[in-house]
């Protein structure tokens, strides 16, 4: 399934390595909502990943992907590494294989779902800056 964009979402606190024990190196259970996961020590996460629907964006989870980010971005940005592992690696990866299009669109959770201020203040002007970001939703 070819799908068109990524939604950043909020980044969970921390504390769910504690509520929830389920990351291991390269793979998150399917119960996490999001299609992948930035941890804060260097890795992505799979979460629901290509092949399954996520459950991070109310109508938009059949047309896009959710990445979430590991901690809060209110104030300070995610390591330069972990901002290039989405921007880069991931990406080129999903378009590689076939399951993001060439001129996919990235945008912030707050810009498709009107109650959250996700994924954090700087983050979300971080992204602003990215290649693929667009300032208004392609599906309105």
């Amino acid at each position: 399934m070819l799908k068109s964009g990524i939604d950043l979402l909020c980044g969970f606190d921390q504390s769910i390595y504690h509520i929830c024990p389920i990351f291991y190196k390269y793979y998150v259970y399917l119960a996490v909502s999001p299609s992948f996961v930035v941890g804060s020590d260097g890795y992505i996460y799979e979460g629901r990943g290509w092949m399954s629907v996520g459950a991070h964006t109310k109508g938009r989870n059949t047309v896009g992907y959710g990445v979430a980010f590991i901690g809060n971005y209110a104030a300070h940005l995610p390591s330069k590494h972990d901002m290039e592992l989405l921007r880069h690696h991931l990406v080129k990866c999903g378009v590689s294989r076939g399951f993001l299009q060439k001129n996919f669109t990235i945008l912030g959770h707050r810009q498709v779902v009107a109650t959250t201020a996700c994924p954090g203040d700087s983050l979300y002007s971080e992204i602003t800056t990215w290649e693929h970001y667009k300032d208004t939703d392609p599906l309105k």
